[in-house]
């Protein structure tokens, strides 16, 4: 089956969303935060559809196999030693030669990462 790609638009609306962490035409990742919820809303018996809808991310958009892979990807990590981590993602050309000014691109979105990770953190402990 077909990977299901996101349009330009889909991926402007989920990188919007604080929850996100990285979002491409081919693959979205979560925060920290996000997987909390989710994993606390899961274990309250919320289905996968439900929390990410209410989480501000369209189901339909998604699809099914996503759905039940981020499900998957929550409750292991959640049962793991290591508990819940954000893999870095690697942006294209970075590293290689001719990019530009890597290094200060890469503070510059570490530093934009750091900042949204911290509104997302003031955010969910004034819901607590």
């Amino acid at each position: 089956m077909a990977r299901k790609m996101f349009t330009q638009e889909q991926v402007r609306v989920m990188a919007e969303n604080p929850y996100t962490l990285h979002v491409s035409t081919t693959q979205i990742t979560f925060t920290n935060v996000f997987k909390e919820e989710f994993w606390r809303r899961y274990q309250e018996g919320d289905t996968s559809r439900t929390i990410m809808y209410d989480l501000g991310y369209d189901p339909e958009v998604l699809g099914r196999n996503r759905l039940s892979g981020i499900q998957n990807v929550v409750c292991k990590q959640a049962v793991s030693a290591k508990g819940f981590h954000e893999r870095p993602q690697r942006m294209r050309g970075e590293g290689s030669a001719g990019g530009g000014d890597t290094t200060t691109q890469a503070q510059l979105r570490q530093m934009q990462h750091r900042l949204k990770y911290l509104e997302q953190e003031v955010q969910f402990l004034r819901k607590h």
